[in-house]
């Protein structure tokens, strides 16, 4: 689940997140188009089982694969910072994240 979780934050961070903060177009609105489509990804990367299994666990799925994505943009977003220094608001892992980007 959790290389689910991290391709999926990757995926939409480089096929979305990144062109758009290159334009300067990365809005509230595109943070939440952007954590839908990690959540499509990171379900469409479990299996049938994987999916009953967790939901049998912690319950509703979307809102578990939720918490994880934003946690794994977090972590991208630290990351990032130490390798690049530079600040994490800056970065192009915003795809969960709830804050807007100031620009």
């Amino acid at each position: 689940m959790t290389d689910a979780v991290t391709t999926a934050v990757t995926y939409t961070s480089q096929t979305f997140v990144d062109a758009l903060k290159k334009d300067g177009l990365f809005d509230a609105d595109a943070q939440k188009e952007a954590l839908q489509k990690s959540l499509d990804k990171a379900v469409s990367l479990l299996s049938e089982t994987a999916q009953s299994t967790l939901e049998e666990i912690y319950g509703n799925l979307n809102d578990y694969l939720t918490s994880k994505i934003e946690a794994e943009v977090r972590s991208q977003k630290i990351t990032l910072t130490a390798v690049t220094g530079s600040a994490a608001a800056d970065s192009p892992r915003d795809c969960g994240s709830r804050k807007q980007n100031r620009r």
